[in-house]
C-alpha cells in the first residue's frame, strides 16, 4: 500500500509504524486535514465498506454501481476482504446476500482545533520518522497561525527554522482567528527537539473547569480555549463553539508523556451530565466488569444514575450499540471474548443493570438507562432479508450542551493513553452562551441522529421537536424501539441475534440462514409498521453460553 500511495506523485509521502511484528496497539486515530485550515475528526476509516447513506439499504444488485462497487458491497459476517488490492472485484453474491450497513459520525472543524489536529500530526510524523530511520522532511505547524494562545509547552524549532508561539491572551472572550498564510505545511530538517511533557493537547486533572467557557479565562490553569466553526445548526450553517482537542497517546505512539485526556472528558462530562446522555459506540467494555478492566466509564455512569434514582430526579442514559462485534462470531474467539466482556459491563450482576436491580429492586432500570442497536429490512430475490446496521460511531452527547466525537472506543485500549492512539474533539456551548445554554451544534446533532434512528417524516420531526421535554422524547424513542423489535421477531421468526436465542444450538449463523419468502402481506405489515432503525438491545442473546475467558486474546481485544 505505502509503494501504492507513493507512486501516485512525487509529493506523496507515506510512513508506517510500528516497524514490528505482531502489532498489540494500533493507531486508532482518523484524521484528514486541509492546509492547516480545515480538519476532519470521527470515527470514519478510509477504507473499504464504509461508504454509506442515512438509508442503510441492505442490496445493490448492480456490481459496478456508483454506490457499492466491487468490495464495498461488504458483509464480513459471510466473509472478510481478500485481495484489496483488487478494490473493484466483488466477493459476496448480491442476488442472495445482504451487504451490512455501517452508521458513522465525523465532524469538520476550522480555526485553532484544525490547527491543534495538524499538530498532532505533525507530532506523529516527526515521532515516526526517527523510529523509522526515515529520510523524509520533519514538519513544524506554524504557531500564531489560526491558533488564539500560546500551547502551555513550547515547541523548540532549529535555529534555520525558528518558530516562536503567539503571547498568551488572557481574559478575551471574543478572539479572532487568522488564516494561514500559505497553503503547503511547512518541512525543515533537522528535528525540532521533542516534547517530553504532556502535550498541548492535555486536560489535566487540576483544570477542573475547562468545560466551562465563563471560567476559562485564567491562564494559570492552563487552558486553552478554542473555536471551531463547525456544522452547527440545524439549516447547517456554521456555528462558532468552544472546542477542545482530546488525545490518547503514549511514548509508543507518538513519543511524549502519557496523555488519556478522553477518558478524563468523558468522566469529568458524566459527572456533571444534569438530564440526558446520549452515546454511541463500537464496544462498551469498562471496569464494572472486572477481571483488570481499568476505564471508568461504566462506573462514572452508573454513580450518576443511582445519585438520580435515590434523588427522584428524572435522568436517562441512552446507549447504542451494534448487535455483536463486526464478523463470524461462530469462528473467532476475540469476537466471543468482545461479548463477554461486554455482558459483563452491561447486564450481569456486576454490570450496570446487574446493579441497579440490586440497589433499587422496585425501580425499573429502563426509566433511567437503556441499551438499543440498529437494523433494517429489505427483499432480495423474492426473500425477506435482515441485517445490523453495524454502529462505528464513537460519540457521547451531554444535555444538548457538550458533545465528544472521534475514533475512540469505550474500552481500554481506546481510552487509557498508553494503548491504541485516538483523537476526538469536546464541543462546548457557543463562545457567547448564557449558563446552561444549549450548543446550537450539539442539540442539531442529536437532532439529525434521532430523527435517522426513529424514521421521523419532516412532519413528524417537527412535532418531536418542537420543545425540549426530554422525558418526552426519550419515551418516544423506547416506544420505537419497543414496537420494532416485536415486528422483527415475528416477521423474522428467531432472528438470528435476538433475545430469544440462549444457546448455541438456538443459534442458526447468519450465513445458513433460510430467509422467508416475502409474501406481500409480510412486506406491507413492515413497511408500516417498523419506524427507523432502533431495536431494544438483545441482553440475552447466547446467555447462557459462556463465552469466556479465553486467555489467549485477552490482550489482543480487552487491554
Amino acid at each position: 500500500m505505502q509503494k501504492k500511495l507513493e507512486s501516485l506523485h512525487p509529493r506523496v509521502r507515506v510512513l508506517t509504524h510500528p516497524d514490528q511484528f505482531p502489532v498489540n496497539w494500533s493507531h486508532h486515530q482518523k484524521l484528514v486535514v486541509c492546509d492547516q485550515r480545515v480538519a476532519f475528526i470521527g470515527g470514519l476509516d478510509l477504507c473499504i465498506g464504509r461508504y454509506d447513506t442515512p438509508d442503510h439499504v441492505l442490496f445493490d444488485p448492480c456490481e459496478l454501481s456508483t454506490l457499492w462497487p466491487g468490495k464495498d458491497y461488504y458483509n464480513p459476517t459471510f466473509c472478510g476482504i481478500a485481495e484489496p488490492h483488487k478494490p473493484f472485484c466483488g466477493e459476496l453474491d448480491r442476488a442472495h446476500v445482504p451487504r451490512m450497513p455501517w452508521h458513522d459520525v465525523h465532524m469538520r472543524v476550522d480555526g485553532a482545533t484544525a490547527w491543534s489536529a495538524a499538530a498532532n500530526f505533525a507530532q506523529r510524523w516527526n515521532h515516526h520518522r526517527d523510529a523509522a530511520g526515515s529520510d523524509v522532511p520533519y514538519l513544524v505547524p506554524r504557531l500564531g497561525v489560526c491558533i488564539n494562545v500560546a500551547p502551555t509547552t513550547s515547541v523548540a524549532a532549529p535555529a534555520t527554522a525558528p518558530v516562536t508561539a503567539p503571547p498568551a491572551v488572557a481574559r478575551r472572550k471574543k478572539l479572532t482567528l487568522r488564516a494561514p498564510r500559505s497553503p503547503e505545511p511547512e518541512t525543515v530538517s533537522p528535528a525540532p527537539a521533542p516534547l517530553r511533557q504532556p502535550s498541548v493537547f492535555s486536560l489535566r486533572v487540576s483544570q477542573a473547569s475547562v468545560w466551562n467557557p465563563a471560567e476559562a479565562e485564567t491562564p494559570a490553569r492552563g487552558l486553552k480555549k478554542q473555536y471551531a466553526s463547525g456544522s452547527g445548526n440545524e439549516k447547517g450553517n456554521g456555528s462558532t463553539c468552544t472546542c477542545q482537542v482530546l488525545r490518547s497517546i503514549a511514548p509508543w505512539s507518538g513519543g511524549y508523556a502519557t496523555e488519556a485526556s478522553v477518558l478524563d472528558a468523558y468522566l469529568r462530562l458524566i459527572k456533571r451530565a444534569k438530564h440526558l446522555i446520549y452515546i454511541e459506540n463500537q464496544y462498551f467494555v469498562s471496569s464494572l466488569a472486572g477481571g483488570g478492566v481499568r476505564n471508568k466509564v461504566a462506573e462514572a455512569l452508573w454513580k450518576r444514575i443511582a445519585l438520580s434514582v435515590a434523588s427522584g430526579e428524572p435522568f436517562k442514559v441512552v446507549i447504542v450499540l451494534p448487535t455483536h462485534p463486526e464478523g463470524d462470531i461462530v469462528e473467532s474467539l476475540a469476537l466471543q471474548y468482545v461479548m463477554y466482556w461486554q455482558r459483563r459491563t452491561i447486564s450481569d450482576e456486576r454490570g450496570l443493570l446487574g446493579r441497579f436491580r440490586k440497589k433499587f429492586p422496585v425501580v425499573d432500570p429502563s426509566r433511567y438507562i437503556t441499551f438499543h442497536t440498529l437494523r433494517n429490512w429489505g427483499v432480495i430475490s423474492g426473500r425477506l432479508i435482515t441485517n445490523q446496521i453495524y454502529v462505528h460511531s464513537k460519540l457521547m452527547l451531554v444535555d444538548d450542551q457538550y458533545a465528544i466525537v472521534g475514533s475512540a472506543n469505550i474500552n481500554d485500549r481506546s481510552l487509557l493513553g498508553d494503548r491504541d492512539s485516538e483523537l476526538c474533539v469536546c464541543v462546548g456551548p457557543e463562545a457567547d452562551a448564557e449558563a446552561n445554554a444549549p450548543s446550537s451544534f450539539v442539540k442539531s446533532l442529536r437532532k439529525a441522529l434521532w430523527t435517522e434512528h426513529l424514521g421521523l417524516t419532516e412532519e413528524e420531526a417537527a412535532a418531536f421537536w418542537a420543545d425540549d421535554d426530554v422525558e418526552r422524547q426519550h419515551s418516544a424513542w423506547c416506544e420505537v424501539s419497543r414496537s420494532n423489535s416485536a415486528t422483527y421477531e415475528v416477521a423474522f421468526p428467531r432472528l438470528t441475534q435476538s433475545s430469544t436465542i440462549h444457546t448455541w444450538a438456538d443459534y442458526t449463523p447468519q450465513q445458513r440462514v433460510q430467509w422467508p419468502v416475502a409474501h406481500k402481506a409480510v412486506v406491507a405489515h413492515l413497511t408500516a409498521t417498523v419506524k427507523g432503525h432502533v431495536l431494544d438491545f438483545p441482553h440475552d442473546f447466547l446467555r447462557d453460553v459462556n463465552l469466556g475467558p479465553f486467555t489467549n486474546v485477552y490482550q489482543l481485544v480487552v487491554q
